[in-house]
């Protein structure tokens, strides 16, 4: 359906326009010029593509021009204007920043025999600075490595896991419990990173 800003106007040859027309040609260019003679719908994926590294823009309240998100050269989706807490004193100060990376895994290993395990994770792609982690226990597997989540069917009593040695390419993942990881059992945790990638 046509905006309301547009106006259909039709000629004949060797026609000398109205001063009408002349008008209806100065108010459908101001239409698109504003963006109001677009019909709905007309702008599509194809339309707005960006090149590669090239950041989807937006308008924030004060009316400043701030990225959203866009694909890096590294192929990897970087988010924007994603609020943080800007200190560690668990006061009420908070910023945004740009670029922002979200990566996640699982990882898995056999036990360790003993009441504590690790486990090395490395991101699939580094960060610029050391992003926030967190891990949580994703269940066992009895005899054998599991293939997916879904194999991760073995009930856990009470397990503490920890962030051990964060850097900007990976992490241990560290898991303990009051009673021995068995050998032959394999043991899980699934982990979220978000932090920058310029």
């Amino acid at each position: 359906m046509a905006s309301s800003g547009y106006t259909a106007i039709t000629f004949i040859a060797n026609e000398q326009p109205t001063t009408a027309k002349w008008n209806l040609i100065g108010s459908n260019d101001s239409s698109f010029n504003l963006g109001t003679g677009l019909e709905d719908d007309v702008i599509g994926s194809r339309q707005i593509q960006l090149a590669n590294n090239e950041a989807l823009n937006a308008l924030n309240a004060s009316a400043a021009e701030k990225k959203l998100l866009k694909l890096g050269t590294d192929n990897y989706l970087k988010l924007s204007q994603l609020p943080f807490q800007s200190d560690n004193s668990n006061s009420t100060a908070n910023s945004t920043t740009e670029d922002v990376l979200i990566q996640y895994g699982w990882q898995q290993s056999n036990g360790s025999g003993t009441t504590q395990m690790s486990i090395a994770v490395t991101f699939p792609t580094a960060y610029t600075s050391v992003p926030i982690i967190m891990m949580t226990c994703n269940g066992a597997k009895g005899g054998s490595a599991a293939t997916s989540q879904t194999d991760l069917t073995a009930p856990q009593s009470v397990v503490i896991t920890n962030v051990q040695s964060p850097s900007t390419t990976g992490f241990t993942g560290s898991m303990s419990r009051t009673t021995n990881f068995g050998a032959s059992d394999y043991y899980s945790f699934a982990w979220v990173a978000i932090g920058i990638k310029a």
